[in-house]
């Protein structure tokens, strides 16, 4: 067997054993997979899947927007699921259902929200790149990458 067959043997095996101490929270620009990967991450995991966007917007009272990511630093890992252009226009055209891309040219309104969001995703504990592979093979890097975040293996401190 070759050594890269072998590391990667041992990747998968302690990904198949990973259960992370905090709360992962996927961040991303809409079309880059965040409920598909988001739902298959959770049962890959054994834990559940919420859509925090309408979770915390019913919770707190106020949009996501308004709130600031100081409880995702305290007390979550956060993974960011990057898609270049190409990829999120091609996934966010299937579905008619982004208010945000109902007032313009998909392609344009995405491209100056990556411009504008891609800095602060840059800010997560973890990256991916979330292409055009299966779902299955972004969930495994996932998994994979979280499980080398020493963060997501840290149980958050109680707040006082």
């Amino acid at each position: 067997m070759e050594i890269d067959a072998v590391v990667a043997q041992r990747r998968t095996a302690q990904a198949r054993r990973f259960v992370p101490c905090r709360t992962v929270v996927l961040v991303g620009l809409m079309g880059a997979g965040k409920s598909k990967i988001g739902r298959r991450l959770g049962a890959r995991l054994n834990l559940p899947f919420f859509d925090s966007d309408h979770e915390i917007e019913m919770a707190a009272g106020e949009s996501i927007e308004e709130m600031t990511r100081g409880v995702i630093e305290r007390r979550g890992v956060s993974l960011w699921l990057r898609a270049d252009l190409d990829v999120l226009v091609s996934r966010v055209s299937r579905r008619s259902n982004r208010p945000l891309l109902k007032v313009g040219d998909a392609r344009m309104v995405l491209g100056e929200l990556i411009e504008q969001r891609y800095p602060v995703y840059a800010e997560a504990n973890v990256m991916i790149e979330s292409g055009e592979g299966s779902p299955e093979l972004t969930v495994t890097r996932a998994i994979a990458a979280l499980a080398g975040c020493p963060l997501a293996t840290t149980p958050p401190q109680a707040e006082s």
